[in-house]
């Protein structure tokens, strides 16, 4: 996990430095593109603090456990905007209800869904995934599937899914399941997952309702 973190933190760091040392050549140079230079080094150095920000988040959210001040909260809501988050990716949002309300922390429980949805859009390299949300109420619980037709998850893997440092994936740390199962926790909730390889996954998250 040392080697994993050193080599995160270390991916935004190189273009980083390597852009300011750049910019410090032609600035010596007194380049006429500067200005250009500047702008773009800006952009990119913007964009690598907001991936060491999400590095930070993941384990401060992994180091409490996912347990915060939670509110009450319309879970449509939540999943509305999420899936609006994807839209342009074909994701379906399916439920009956306008109001389903969980004690939880919003902005945690957007992350969370929002992890699980970015997943299964990545749960195939080579056929189109088709991705649904479904939302329903069974038994005074909340319960929220996210499925996907994608390559599958091998039997032998699903037990360690939500390790903090497992991951099936060619890049990252590991923390994203890992972090969706303290944020479900946190609220009360229960997260578990079916898998068939080359038929897709389906990640079930439950949560009491709130009255």
């Amino acid at each position: 996990m040392a080697r994993r973190i050193a080599h995160e933190i270390k991916n935004p760091l190189t273009p980083l430095k390597l852009g300011a040392q750049h910019l410090e050549r032609a600035w010596n140079d007194k380049a006429e593109d500067f200005e250009a230079r500047l702008q773009r080094y800006t952009q990119t150095t913007v964009q690598q603090i907001d991936a060491l920000s999400h590095i930070a988040e993941g384990f401060a959210m992994l180091a409490n456990d996912g347990k915060t001040e939670v509110g009450r909260i319309n879970l449509v809501s939540v999943l509305q905007d999420v899936v609006y988050l994807h839209d342009s990716q074909g994701v379906q949002f399916s439920t009956t209800h306008n109001v389903v309300h969980v004690s939880a922390d919003r902005t945690r429980l957007t992350r969370a869904f929002n992890n699980l949805v970015q997943n299964a859009l990545e749960s195939s390299s080579g056929k189109e995934v088709k991705v649904g949300v479904d939302l329903s109420v069974q038994d005074n619980q909340a319960v929220v599937e996210v499925s996907d037709n994608g390559d599958g998850i091998a039997k032998g893997r699903l037990e360690r899914i939500f390790e903090p440092k497992f991951t099936t994936k060619t890049h990252g740390l590991g923390l994203g399941l890992a972090m969706v199962r303290a944020i479900v926790h946190g609220a009360q909730g229960e997260i578990h997952v079916d898998s068939s390889e080359g038929h897709g996954s389906r990640f079930t998250v439950t949560f009491p309702l709130e009255a």
